[in-house]
């Protein structure tokens, strides 16, 4: 039993084997989805559990109609946020204190265009692996890192990320802009870093060619 459509067909007749492979076949994706929401592994473990339940309970609903996966996606996604909002983790407000003191530490003069342009070369330059990003986004406080994702990662317009967190869409812009300059400055310092530890390597690696 390999094709998708099969799959689904028989986990409607609620035979074991097939919700097995289907699990098997999703779970990674899916596990990652919640984990950028919820940001750590405990809660992604359950939130995981909990909706492929829901997944084998209301799969006699999917029609066929669009992509079978883009469907799971969105239960996995509604549930990671209504665990959130359960747990009261998901108050938007939360964080502005620590994002606000990053911006108090980090409020030098406006960078010129050149200075941006420098920035984003050296961000470019270090390459980081898929792995780098995402440990950087989950760095962002809580509603900020909600915003991130729903607007870059599931494609939602602000009004409709508005309406699933029960925020302004002004909010939303906001903490989408702020998120962006965190990430950007983050990566930039993460740049500095290794580009300074590059430099002082190979001024090591010609001390020992000289002696």
């Amino acid at each position: 039993m390999t094709d998708l459509s099969e799959i689904i067909d028989a986990c409607k007749r609620d035979e074991e084997l097939a919700r097995k492979i289907l699990y098997e076949q999703t779970s990674t994706r899916m596990r990652a989805i919640c984990f950028r929401y919820l940001g750590n592994k405990s809660d992604t473990e359950d939130v995981l559990h909990e909706s492929f339940i829901i997944v084998f309970t209301k799969i006699k609903q999917f029609e066929g109609k669009g992509s079978f996966e883009g469907w799971m996606k969105r239960i996995f996604i509604n549930n990671s946020l209504r665990f959130l909002k359960d747990k009261r983790k998901a108050e938007l407000s939360h964080g502005d204190e620590m994002l606000s003191k990053w911006e108090y530490e980090n409020a030098d003069s406006p960078l010129s265009s050149k200075g941006k342009e420098k920035q984003e070369d050296l961000i470019r330059r270090m390459e980081f692996t898929k792995e780098e990003l995402m440990e950087v986004l989950q760095t962002l406080p809580e509603g900020y890192r909600l915003v991130f994702n729903l607007f870059i990662f599931e494609k939602h317009g602000h009004k409709e990320i508005a309406k699933l967190l029960s925020i302004s869409e002004n909010t939303s812009k906001s903490q989408l802009n702020r998120a962006r300059k965190y990430i950007q400055q983050k990566l930039y310092k993460i740049s500095i870093e290794r580009a300074g530890k590059e430099e002082n390597d190979q001024y090591k690696q010609h001390l020992r060619v000289v002696v």
